[in-house]
């Protein structure tokens, strides 16, 4: 019976850890990446995409 009692308190704290990472804030996709070169990257892309005349058609026709 100890056997069981030790799995739920283990249960309950695993749960109580799940509840306190989905209340937290989304975690952003810069944040997720741990090489600084590849952040560099993200947001020269997500410039890019915001600059007037770029479409992804027009970056897919170039590469062709």
């Amino acid at each position: 019976m100890c056997n069981s009692m030790a799995e739920r308190d283990t249960n309950n704290e695993a749960l109580d850890q799940v509840e306190k990472a989905t209340d937290a804030e989304p975690v952003k996709g810069k944040e997720l990446l741990a090489s600084e070169k590849r952040k560099r990257q993200l947001s020269e892309a997500e410039e890019w995409l915001r600059s007037p005349g770029s479409s992804p058609k027009k970056a897919k026709s170039k590469s062709r």
